[in-house]
C-alpha cells in the first residue's frame, strides 16, 4: 500500500471496489483524517469513470447537512483521481444489521429519520441518490446517521446521466418497481428504497427472495412483500403504516417526499418518548464492528443459502447466461450456484458499468425457456462488488422483459 498520496499519508484501507479503494489518510496540513477515495489506476484513463467519480464528489459536495457525509476536496496527484471526505468513525447500517440481527423499532425510526431528513437536503437540492441502502448510511459514535456514496446521483432536471446509453445501475434488492421497469426516476425512488432499508432493519431481511434476477424483478413489481407485522409482532401498527406508505408500488401513493415521512417519524417518536428511542445499542454496534479489521477474503457461501437473497445482502455474484437459462417461467428456476462472499467496505459499492448485446430483432414471446434464459441474459448483468451490490441492466431489452413479467 501507497505511503502517501499528493499530501495525505495513508494509513490504511477501509475498504475496495470496482472503481477503486478508500483509504483512511492523514491531512497534515489541516492535522484531520480523513477518508480518501481512489480512482482505480486502471480507470483513469477513461473519462466516463473520471467524469462519473468526479460527478460523485461534486454531487455530495453541493449538499451541506450533518447527515450527508461532507465531501472536503477533490484532487488529480500526477493522474490520481481522488477525493477526500468526512472520515466516519463507525459502521454501516448494513454490517450493524450483520452484527446484532433486527434492530429495536424505535431505534430504527430515529436512524431512518435522520436518513430522511438527509434524503430530503438532497431532493430539495435536485439531487436523487438512486443507490440507498443499508451499505450507504454509516452510523458514527454518537448515533449519527450519514448517507454515503453518491456515485450514481442523478439530478432531477437538466442532467447528463453519466451511465453509457442503454445502461442502468442499482443494487436489485433495494430498486423501486419504477426503476425495475425502465420508467422514469424521481426523488420517490429513494423514499421506496429507504422503505426497503426500513424493513431490513426492523426484520433482518430483505422483503424480497428469489432464486433469480427475473424473478426478483417479478417480486418487486408485482409482490407485495410480507407484512412486519408478521415476522415481528412486536413492530407497532403505526411504523407499520408508516413502512407500507413508503414501500407502496404505486410511487404517487407514495409520501410526496421526505418532510411529511419526517414528520409522521417524529409525531410516532414523540408518542414513545425519549427514553423509547434510545441508540445505545446501535451506537455500540457501530462502534464494535466499526473497530474490526475488515476482511480481505471470506468463505463460499454454502450452496444452499446462494440465492437472490445474497445479492439483496449484497454478496459477490456473478450470473451468465447458462446460470439464467432457466431464469423465467415454470418450473422455477434451480439455484444460483455458490459464489465467494464480499469484503466488507467502509463506504459502499462502486459501480462498473457492462455492456451486453442485445439481438435488436429477437423476441422474448414464444420459445423455449433457455431461449427465454439467453434474452434475460443479455438484458441482466449482475456485478456486485465489495460490501456493496451493484447491477447494470441493458435497456434494449427491457421492453422484452416487461413482456415476460406481464406474462
Amino acid at each position: 500500500m501507497e505511503e502517501r498520496i499528493g499530501h495525505y499519508s495513508i494509513i490504511s484501507e477501509l475498504g475496495r471496489g470496482g472503481m477503486g479503494v478508500v483509504l483512511k489518510a492523514h491531512e497534515e496540513s489541516l492535522n484531520r483524517f480523513v477518508a480518501l477515495k481512489v480512482l482505480g489506476q486502471h480507470l483513469s484513463e477513461d473519462e466516463s469513470y473520471v467524469e462519473r467519480f468526479k460527478r460523485e464528489a461534486q454531487s455530495a459536495a453541493a449538499l451541506n447537512h450533518p447527515n450527508i457525509v461532507q465531501i472536503y476536496s477533490i484532487d488529480n496527484f500526477d493522474g490520481r483521481h481522488c477525493f477526500a471526505m468526512e472520515y466516519v468513525q463507525g459502521s454501516s447500517i448494513q454490517q450493524i444489521i450483520k452484527s446484532q440481527g433486527p434492530m429495536d423499532p424505535a431505534a430504527a425510526a430515529r436512524l431512518i429519520l435522520q436518513a430522511a431528513s438527509g434524503l430530503g437536503a438532497a431532493h430539495s437540492h435536485g439531487i436523487i441518490h438512486r443507490d440507498i441502502k443499508p451499505a450507504n448510511l454509516m452510523v458514527d459514535e454518537r448515533g449519527l446517521v450519514k448517507i454515503t456514496d453518491f456515485g450514481l446521483a442523478l439530478l432531477a432536471a437538466g442532467a447528463t446521466r453519466l451511465t453509457a446509453t442503454g445502461m442502468f445501475m442499482g443494487t436489485p434488492g433495494y430498486l423501486s418497481p419504477e426503476q425495475c421497469l425502465d420508467e422514469d426516476v424521481d426523488h420517490r425512488a429513494d423514499i421506496y428504497s429507504l422503505g426497503v432499508t426500513f424493513y431490513e432493519m426492523l426484520t433482518g431481511i430483505t422483503p424480497f427472495n428469489a432464486d433469480s434476477p427475473l424473478a426478483l424483478l417479478r417480486q418487486i413489481i408485482d409482490v407485495e412483500p410480507k407484512d412486519v407485522g408478521e415476522l415481528r409482532p412486536e413492530v407497532p401498527e403505526a411504523l407499520r403504516i408508516i413502512l407500507r406508505k413508503m414501500m407502496t408500488k404505486k410511487r404517487e401513493e407514495r409520501y410526496t417526499d421526505c418532510a411529511p415521512l419526517v414528520a409522521d417519524l417524529q409525531d410516532w417518536l414523540e408518542t414513545i418518548g425519549s427514553a423509547g428511542a434510545d441508540l445505545s445499542a446501535v451506537v455500540a454496534a457501530a462502534a464494535i464492528t466499526g473497530n474490526q479489521a475488515l476482511p480481505t477474503a471470506s468463505p463460499a457461501v454454502p450452496e444452499a443459502a446462494a440465492t437472490l437473497q445474497d445479492l439483496n445482502n449484497e454478496e459477490t455474484m456473478r450470473v451468465d447466461s447458462a446460470q439464467m437459462a432457466g431464469a423465467a417461467g415454470p418450473p422455477p428456476p434451480p439455484p444460483v450456484p455458490p459464489v465467494a462472499a464480499p469484503t466488507e467496505a467502509y463506504e459502499g459499492p462502486e459501480p462498473e458499468m457492462v455492456a451486453t448485446p442485445v439481438d435488436e430483432g429477437g423476441s422474448a414471446g414464444g420459445g423455449s425457456n433457455t431461449a427465454i434464459g439467453l434474452a434475460i441474459a443479455a438484458v441482466i448483468v449482475l456485478l456486485l462488488l465489495g460490501a456493496g451490490g451493484w447491477a447494470a441492466w441493458h435497456f434494449g431489452a427491457i421492453d422484452s422483459l416487461k413482456g415476460l413479467i406481464a406474462g
